[in-house]
């Protein structure tokens, strides 16, 4: 992996974490992991990662224990742009789109999700794979990478 594919994983984790998390630590964690083929890049990877990382750490017992955050909001919004772009290239359906809401935006558990789309679980599951499937292969061919 190069530096600007950590960058770029370091972005994803600062859009995707709160102010006071260690953006570095994580990002070098999924980076490594990425790299000895433990993990795929994907939005799951870093969603994981994120919470993993949020629920080891304790919170800051005032809000003036807070640290002033990292990452200005321009980079913030150049990570949701870079996802919205590749949502605009993918035409999902509007099952997909629900599907990868559900998983990555409401903290909902797999099953509440399936019930949410009145559908069962496996076809969930099959539903948020296949999604993530063709947003991989997307962002694959946008960085030039076979896929």
């Amino acid at each position: 992996m190069t530096n600007k594919q950590f960058e770029r994983i370091l972005r994803l984790v600062r859009a995707a974490s709160p102010p006071w998390l260690d953006h570095e630590a994580v990002a070098q964690e999924i980076w490594i992991a990425i790299w000895q083929g433990k993990v795929p890049l994907t939005p799951l990877t870093i969603r994981s990662r994120v919470i993993d990382a949020i629920r080891a750490t304790r919170l800051p017992k005032s809000l003036g224990d807070l640290p002033e955050p990292e990452a200005p909001p321009k980079e913030k919004l150049e990570a949701r742009d870079e996802v919205d772009h590749i949502m605009s290239q993918a035409n999902l359906d509007p099952a997909s789109q629900e599907a990868l809401y559900l998983a990555f935006y409401t903290g909902l558990s797999p099953p509440e999700a399936a019930r949410k789309l009145l559908t069962s679980l496996p076809e969930y599951k099959r539903l948020l794979s296949s999604t993530l499937a063709k947003l991989r292969n997307i962002e694959r061919s946008n960085n030039g990478r076979p896929e």
